[in-house]
């Protein structure tokens, strides 16, 4: 085992600061590294308490690596030490699961250590045992912001989709923050990132609030408050300065991919990748998963609360006039009190309510309608992606007023598909309904992050938080993930600092130290509805 963890560090080192930064080693730590554990066993040559030991050297190897990143960084990925994600669980290629001694180990070893890194990703299916469901939970309750939990109905669901075969798609494991890939077969980001987009902003544009601007052009479409017929125009208006936005991504994109093929191929990778050899072909030259580029969006239920306001408060009770409600968002709410409080109390996404929930499921279906009309240099399509990290702060941060009551700076929602911070008032059950209602197999690797008070995971909760997961999974929900940490231990460690060193919380695809992070971030993450069962 101990070999073979050092071949491992070797190669992750190689692919994750050389060939690919940032990018993580996507490895099914469990089902490669179990068999050494039990040789090592059946031989003599080491013990339970001896494996976990190795495994937590190795997590503070993880700890112990990070990047020198530009200060702008910290808007994007703020307190990450780099997605090397970990999976375990799942099934094998026959759709069997492959849960062993490892599989616990690695918890156990997560729990001991207490590092922000690597982040775990735990496969959910229908066949896991519910032993290895409680050791998950355990760790959570410890405040612990691992491991992510992906379902499996539907990421294996979602990659068939995309081409590739039923026998890989169950093999996947997570790569980077949280994109499935096949090991060995495919890596995330062989590609360009061709960015992100800010949705609010194509909103506020559609309504005159503020530009869009790319390549030093402007090219929005506007309409006249007066003008404005139909919450579904305003929705028609933003997808067209979306979709304005997305094209030239891309073109910026595919640019980038033609030079980094010609100037920085990927001979390591080339060479551990299955048929880059057979077909005398770099990495970056084909992809064995078709349909792989992707454009990340953020915001969508910001946007998804703003066209419900518009359409509750402008349209169907004629409480305010277009004109009037975009006047009070250029002046950022100041002297519209009352009709702030009235677009704050229009309905909000997270509290099962088709008014507004419907209206995310179209903005998501017509945003990914749109990427897919994109082409990559290799001819395949573009999909959406909702793995967000900390940018639904950071471009919150320089967008202005939304219909939805947010104000000029705040935060967008967190991990796209997440409600607004504090706006989900019904309980998790509620906001998992409204989560559930956004088709994953059309838009999707929407990131959702939820926080729980520890109580409610300990003792006889214990067993409802299991049915609450399963129910997350029964809905056919891709992923979500838990912070732990009360709200009142979140406020003292920003006040006293020096008290908590080493609390985590779960960021977005990563967990993080919380006094590390930004303060705007963190009063992001103190916002979040405390959950409870």
């Amino acid at each position: 085992l101990q070999e073979a963890l050092r071949c491992y560090w070797f190669v992750h080192l190689i692919v994750n600061f050389i060939e690919l930064p940032q990018v993580g080693s996507g490895i099914r730590f469990d089902q490669c590294f179990n068999c050494f554990y039990e040789e090592d066993v059946k031989e003599g040559r080491l013990n339970r308490e001896q494996a976990q030991e190795l495994v937590e050297f190795l997590f503070v190897k993880f700890q112990e690596t990070g990047f020198l990143h530009a200060p702008i960084w910290s808007g994007f990925g703020g307190g990450a030490l780099g997605f090397q994600t970990v999976t375990i669980g799942g099934t094998d290629s026959e759709g069997r699961d492959i849960t062993n001694e490892m599989s616990y180990i690695v918890l156990d070893a997560c729990k001991s250590v207490r590092a922000i890194v690597p982040p775990l990703a735990l496969r959910w299916h229908d066949e896991m045992p519910k032993k290895l469901v409680d050791k998950a939970i355990e760790v959570m309750a410890s405040g612990m912001p691992q491991p992510a939990i992906f379902n499996d109905k539907v990421v294996i669901l979602r990659l068939v989709s995309l081409g590739c075969p039923i026998e890989d798609a169950r093999s996947y494991s997570i790569n980077n923050c949280m994109v499935p890939t096949v090991p060995g077969k495919n890596f995330n980001h062989i590609s360009a990132w061709a960015g992100g987009i800010p949705v609010p902003l194509c909103l506020n544009a559609a309504l005159g609030i503020e530009p869009l601007a790319i390549f030093g052009k402007t090219g929005e479409k506007t309409i006249a408050p007066a003008n404005l017929i139909s919450m579904e125009e305003l929705l028609d208006a933003t997808i067209e300065n979306y979709r304005w936005l997305v094209h030239r991504l891309v073109l910026m994109g595919n640019i980038t991919d033609a030079l980094y093929k010609e100037y920085a191929p990927r001979p390591f990778l080339s060479a551990v990748i299955d048929d880059c050899i057979e077909r005398a072909q770099d990495v970056r030259e084909w992809n064995y998963i078709p349909d792989y580029r992707d454009i990340t969006l953020f915001g969508l239920n910001t946007v998804a609360d703003s066209l419900a306001t518009v359409k509750k408060l402008v349209f169907d009770e004629k409480k305010v006039s277009m004109e009037k409600l975009v006047e009070a968002l250029k002046n950022n709410w100041q002297g519209y009190e009352e009709l702030h409080q009235a677009c704050l109390n229009a309905p909000k996404f997270g509290n099962d309510d088709d008014y507004v929930d419907l209206i995310s499921r179209e903005v998501a279906r017509r945003i990914s309608e749109e990427t897919r009309k994109c082409k990559t240099n290799l001819g395949t399509s573009v999909t959406v992606d909702g793995t967000a990290a900390t940018a639904w702060w950071s471009f919150g941060r320089v967008c202005a007023a939304t219909p939805d009551g947010r104000r000029a700076g705040d935060a967008f929602n967190d991990g796209t598909i997440s409600p607004m911070a504090g706006m989900d008032k019904r309980g998790p059950t509620a906001v998992l309904k409204s989560v559930s209602k956004v088709d994953p197999l059309i838009s999707w690797n929407h990131l959702f992050n939820q926080t729980f008070m520890p109580q409610y995971l300990t003792g006889r909760n214990a067993e409802l938080f299991a049915q609450y997961l399963k129910t997350f999974a029964d809905l056919g929900i891709h992923h979500i993930q838990f912070t732990t940490v009360g709200r009142d231990i979140l406020e003292d460690a920003q006040e006293h600092p020096e008290k908590y060193p080493n609390l985590m919380v779960r960021v977005a695809g990563f967990a993080a130290y919380f006094i590390d992070l930004d303060k705007r971030i963190q009063d992001s993450i103190i916002a979040r509805t405390p959950q409870c069962l």
